[in-house]
């Protein structure tokens, strides 16, 4: 089993804080249940996207008045690679856990997420401003 998630969950981002709490709720659900079914041969993980150009992002885009691609480039801009994430790059991590390569991996949560992980971006005074 992959679960599709977000970094949200240890982050501290007050205008999110029902998702953020949603997705702690969904982390610890992902580890406690892979302990659970790990007996039965059963392995649970889950991917943790950053910034993913999806229609969502369109979506978001377009309710700040933002063309989408100048919207994905500023979001990708906070990544250390550069640039947004795609489904594709998600799919293939998530096919990789669910593949017998990943035989070994059991309740991991997995960042995909250009290395946003390893910054404070979700911290800084241009996301912390009210809307």
């Amino acid at each position: 089993m992959v679960v599709v998630s977000s970094l949200a969950s240890d982050t501290v981002w007050p205008q999110t804080l029902p998702y953020n709490t949603a997705k702690a709720a969904q982390h610890a659900l992902v580890r406690n249940t892979a302990l659970r079914l790990a007996k039965h041969g059963v392995r649970v993980n889950a991917v943790l996207c950053g910034a993913i150009h999806t229609e969502a992002l369109d979506a978001m885009a377009a309710q700040v008045g933002t063309p989408s691609d100048a919207y994905a480039a500023k979001r990708g801009a906070a990544h250390p690679l550069g640039r947004c994430g795609t489904s594709a790059e998600v799919a293939h991590a998530v096919l990789f856990l669910a593949s017998p390569l990943a035989g070994f991996i059991c309740g991991a949560l997995l960042p995909v997420d250009g290395g946003l992980s390893l910054t404070n971006w979700f911290n800084t005074k241009e996301m912390m401003a009210p809307k």
